[in-house]
């Protein structure tokens, strides 16, 4: 279900897919990945300590989840996008558009950067409440054993 992106998938399994998926990632980033990090901040008199030479361990930790939460996430909306007959393009349409305007934008005007990451909650909710198509469409037979 996380790693193919043929077939459909209903309401209730998208769901419970990406609950599952965002637990398990927030299990990962907040009792992991976190405490580990924030130790090795530490000086040796325990303060806290944020230099730049920890900021290649933060962005390890936080590509680490991305990739963790980035293809399944993709082959869930994917498949979600094929129940509503509609195409899995759909869900790499802002990265497209961020990847060509980005480089255009002048400094300073990052609209773009805010609107791609709003657009991935808009299209989570869509896909959460919307109908997907009764019966088959051109991606499969509507899924039967988890349905929605």
């Amino acid at each position: 279900m996380f790693f193919l992106i043929q077939g459909r998938l209903g309401r209730r399994a998208y769901n419970l897919a990406w609950f599952f998926n965002i637990f398990v990632v927030g299990i990962f980033a907040g009792k992991i990945v976190l405490p580990e990090l924030m130790e090795l901040t530490k000086t040796a008199a325990g303060q806290p300590k944020f230099a730049e030479q920890h900021l290649f361990l933060f962005a390890s930790a936080f590509l680490s989840v991305v990739i963790v939460l980035g293809w399944p996430g993709f082959a869930l909306n994917i498949k979600r996008l094929h129940d509503c007959g509609k195409s899995g393009f759909l869900t790499v349409v802002p990265f497209l558009l961020l990847l060509f305007f980005h480089s255009a934008l002048p400094i300073g005007q990052h609209w773009l950067l805010v609107s791609f990451g709003l657009s991935q909650p808009v299209l989570l909710l869509l896909l959460t409440f919307y109908r997907g198509d009764e019966g088959d469409n051109p991606y499969g037979k509507p899924q039967e054993w988890i349905g929605g």
